[in-house]
């Protein structure tokens, strides 16, 4: 009878050992899972801000300004940029061939081009003090391509603007010099978010790191905080 009740009371306490590692693993899982969730977001937080401050620019200089309507900008697309000898490079034919290179523009950073346009264009509304971000890409149409020794010309319009947002209609055209003449590229259609206007009502740093230095640096190239704006 004794040996009975010890046996009883060894696997009650077995049991309650059993019982009590189960809940200190699921807590630690749990623990883990929220410490991955806020280090995720942190880190997502981290890269949105190191990407949104526009480090590469795809826009040289610009050339047109008309406060709350239009704006245009020009790009020169030259051999010294490193992507244009990977799109496209010499290919091997399965003949044994070599196909010679055929550096273009990717029609990608064309579209990013085109969206930093657009988006000083937006930023300047509120003398950029609103977090201009891209939020949708309505259309984009490609006709010709852009080689290196062309200059690629970005021409948007503001088509509505409001608290939330923004939407433009832009145009690309490229200019040869073997042509000498412009000819057109493409046609964009975006739509811009004010970040700090979200719905989700997430905050974000009061420092305006989309228009960062190198926009400003751009600004002043063309005289545009001179005259107030960006200031």
């Amino acid at each position: 009878m004794l040996v009975g009740l010890l046996v009883l009371v060894g696997l009650l306490v077995l049991v309650g050992l059993l019982v009590l590692v189960g809940l200190l693993v699921l807590v630690g899982l749990l623990v883990l899972v929220g410490l991955l969730v806020l280090g995720g977001r942190v880190v997502l937080g981290w890269l949105w801000c190191y990407n949104a401050r526009m480090r590469w620019m795809w826009i040289d200089k610009v050339v047109t300004f008309e406060p709350r309507k239009r704006l245009v900008a020009v790009k020169c697309v030259s051999l010294a940029e490193e992507h244009l000898h990977q799109h496209f490079g010499p290919q091997v034919l399965a003949s044994g061939g070599v196909l010679p290179a055929c550096p273009v523009m990717p029609s990608s950073l064309i579209l990013e081009g085109m969206a930093q346009t657009a988006g000083i264009l937006v930023g300047s509304v509120h003398d950029f003090r609103e977090k201009v971000v891209l939020a949708k890409v309505v259309s984009a149409t490609f006709e010709r391509d852009v080689q290196p020794g062309e200059v690629i010309r970005y021409d948007a319009t503001l088509e509505r603007m409001d608290d939330m947002g923004a939407s433009t209609v832009g145009v690309v055209e490229r200019f040869s010099f073997v042509d000498g003449a412009w000819a057109p590229v493409g046609r964009i259609e975006l739509m811009f978010s004010h970040l700090d206007q979200n719905r989700a009502g997430t905050e974000f740093p009061e420092e305006n790191f989309v228009f960062g230095e190198n926009f400003r640096t751009l600004l002043e190239g063309a005289g545009l905080r001179k005259a107030g704006v960006g200031g």
